[in-house]
């Protein structure tokens, strides 16, 4: 116990015992997440529409991973991890909505169809994990839902109204989540997280293919008051700390891991 009489437990952030579904994570922040939580002792799904790079990922966490081929979109496809989930390791403790897509066309340039898969994935995609999960987690004793938005979710740019519309839908989602968990005493936390520009494969690929690399990677980076981008790392930590009893008394947040982004 500290001298403000709060007794500090090393293993707040132990994840020892639980089982945990990671959308999207056979890359990237979905599989930086994954590995965090099964270095805490975390049995981890790897739940992911790219079944080579998912069960890639999922051999690396050896005994605590497992691959499951999921389509976000698909409500029997949620239907089917559940079931295999709870057969293969039983009832679910965590589950992180990461899987998103996106795109930079302004309003008046945005196609249609486009528009319509980035809402499928990102903000449907995050609405049928949450129902999932409830109907497993509120049957168990309870959990933690985290689901990943965005900075431009709550900042928004010119040149990113799906994803941006996107990523705000989830974090109003997050918050009717909290609530309805919360009223029916179900004993399930449902946070968001909300991530600046992180240095993930997707954006060294798009740093590869520019024509000034540094002038790209600086225009990102001064969106930031910090002056730089954020890694992977910083929004597992993240993740792991929503994940851990250390934030029990936590729900219907969206955190900014942002580098000052969103002040």
């Amino acid at each position: 116990m500290n001298r403000e009489g709060v007794t500090m437990h090393s293993t707040e952030q132990s994840l020892a015992g639980k089982i945990a579904i990671v959308t999207g994570a056979a890359s990237g922040i979905g599989a930086g997440i994954a590995g965090l939580f099964a270095v805490h002792g975390c049995r981890v799904v790897i739940a992911d529409i790219d079944k080579v790079a998912g069960q890639t990922t999922a051999q690396e966490l050896g005994e605590n991973g497992l691959f499951c081929h999921l389509d976000v979109t698909s409500e029997e496809s949620w239907r089917q991890l559940m079931a295999r989930v709870n057969e293969h390791w039983g009832a679910l403790d965590i589950l992180v909505n990461n899987a998103g897509i996106g795109s930079a066309e302004s309003i008046e340039d945005v196609d249609i169809a486009l528009w319509q898969q980035i809402l499928a994935v990102n903000t449907t995609g995050v609405f049928l994990g949450c129902r999932s999960a409830i109907q497993s987690m509120k049957h168990s004793g309870g959990g933690s839902i985290i689901n990943i938005s965005s900075a431009l979710g709550l900042r928004p740019l010119s040149s990113t109204p799906a994803y941006g519309a996107s990523k705000a839908a989830v974090v109003n989602l997050t918050k009717s989540t909290a609530l309805q968990c919360a009223e029916k005493g179900y004993q399930i936390r449902c946070n968001a997280i909300n991530p600046g520009f992180i240095r993930t494969p997707l954006l060294e690929n798009a740093l590869a293919v520019a024509e000034d690399p540094d002038a790209l990677l600086k225009g990102y980076s001064d969106l930031h008051p910090m002056g730089s981008i954020g890694s992977i790392e910083d929004v597992a930590q993240a993740a792991l700390f929503l994940a851990a009893d250390g934030s029990r008394f936590i729900t219907g947040i969206a955190m900014p891991v942002d580098g000052g982004m969103t002040i």
